[in-house]
């Protein structure tokens, strides 16, 4: 019995992907990208731990190297570097779905109508051994596009958490002229425990309450009266946080997964705003685990 051929890669396609030290999932997303990418761009941020090491042994992979910027930035700067009309964007512990490949290989090999600039994806998070698929973590987002018409986007002016949007040419944002939805599934595969967890948390929290507060200031906002405010959202936010993951966006059917990710979200909206009351009314002007790069964007201003 002859073996069926494997598929060739989509000549029209690359991945684009950045890295820091990932060498213990860069590799499953390389594997799952390979088949289909003629080009899988990594942009790395100078990792130490083999990172670089795992992406050269792959043959269709172009590894740069250049210090962070942010990660709008790099991710801008990675789609920049492909080649190719079309750009599938990973992160480094997302990997494709065995039917996502084939599904974009139908959507590729189409005729692609010009109007369209990118396609969702849903994407699916593997968390504490099983798949989490109620509380808001499984969504759609856009990750496949025309490479001159997207662009990466922090949200909210926030450094983190950023999104895909398409060109100020092509739109100001998503809708059914410009985009379309594919069947295949992105898979998050989060490998940290549950006290990386509260260390992501610690982090990303200082990284909100600093952005907000430089934008109140930058406004002119005085924050004497909104001492009130800040202690009322401490108080009332962690709560209706629970509720809304719980119960509203049926975190409850993960089982004690669920309650985890409810109470770990609630104790995230209290630190954002505890941090956010510190840097108004306290002589800190800057969390003392604010990652490098941002703390160099602003100045190194911390007391």
């Amino acid at each position: 019995m002859t073996e069926e051929p494997r598929p060739r890669p989509i000549p029209e396609l690359s991945a684009a992907i950045i890295t820091y030290n990932e060498a213990d999932r860069i590799g499953a997303c390389l594997e799952s990208l390979a088949p289909v990418c003629s080009e899988i761009l990594v942009l790395d941020s100078n990792s130490t731990d083999g990172t670089r090491e795992i992406c050269e042994s792959y043959a269709n992979v172009r590894f740069i190297a250049q210090a962070f910027e942010g990660y709008a930035k790099q991710k801008n700067r990675a789609l920049e570097y492909t080649n190719t009309p079309w750009v599938l964007c990973l992160d480094a512990d997302e990997l494709l779905a065995p039917g996502a490949a084939a599904d974009i290989r139908r959507f590729l090999t189409a005729p692609v109508p010009d109007e369209i600039t990118g396609a969702r994806m849903r994407r699916r998070t593997y968390h504490m051994g099983a798949y989490i698929e109620h509380g808001g973590w499984t969504h759609y987002r856009y990750r496949l596009v025309r490479r001159e018409r997207a662009e990466w986007r922090g949200v909210g002016g926030m450094p983190l958490h950023e999104l895909l949007y398409p060109t100020e040419d092509f739109g100001e944002s998503w809708n059914r002229r410009n985009g379309v939805t594919l069947k295949g599934d992105i898979i998050h595969n989060s490998k940290s425990d549950l006290s990386n967890q509260v260390d992501t948390i610690n982090v990303y929290s200082s990284i909100y309450a600093g952005a907000r507060h430089r934008q109140q200031v930058a406004h002119g906002r005085s924050h004497s009266h909104r001492k009130p405010l800040y202690l009322l959202r401490m108080l009332f936010k962690p709560p209706l946080k629970f509720i809304e993951i719980y119960f509203a966006k049926a975190g409850f059917l993960d089982g004690y997964r669920g309650l985890i990710i409810a109470c770990s979200s609630s104790f995230a909206t209290f630190l954002r705003w505890a941090k956010l009351y510190e840097l108004a009314n306290t002589e800190v002007r800057e969390a003392s685990n604010l990652p490098q790069f941002l703390r160099e964007q602003n100045g190194g201003s911390r007391k």
